[in-house]
């Protein structure tokens, strides 16, 4: 069994990539499998991942765009690069 506690500044994104087992939080489970993509809402708290098969997924959060532009800029990646990423 593997756990975690979501962060009260943002949701997180799971993306299972391969496994099945299920998800465990105060007052609920749900299973999940390759394939799916989590919102995990940031007041969740605390979750348990019990897998029944070895289990591969991505955590993504979003990030501080701030930051993401000062990073680019200082790599010197070219705005029309990278903007439509930021703003649509």
């Amino acid at each position: 069994q593997v756990g975690g506690v979501t962060r009260p500044e943002h949701f997180e994104l799971a993306i299972f990539l391969s496994g099945e087992g299920q998800w465990e939080w105060t007052g609920g489970a749900e299973r999940y499998a390759p394939g799916q993509v989590w919102l995990l809402p940031a007041g969740l708290g605390a979750y348990r991942l019990s897998p029944e098969r070895p289990t591969a997924l991505l955590r993504a959060a979003p990030g501080d765009v701030n930051e993401f532009v000062r990073r680019m800029t200082d790599q010197g990646v070219p705005e029309e690069a990278w903007s439509r990423l930021v703003y649509p």
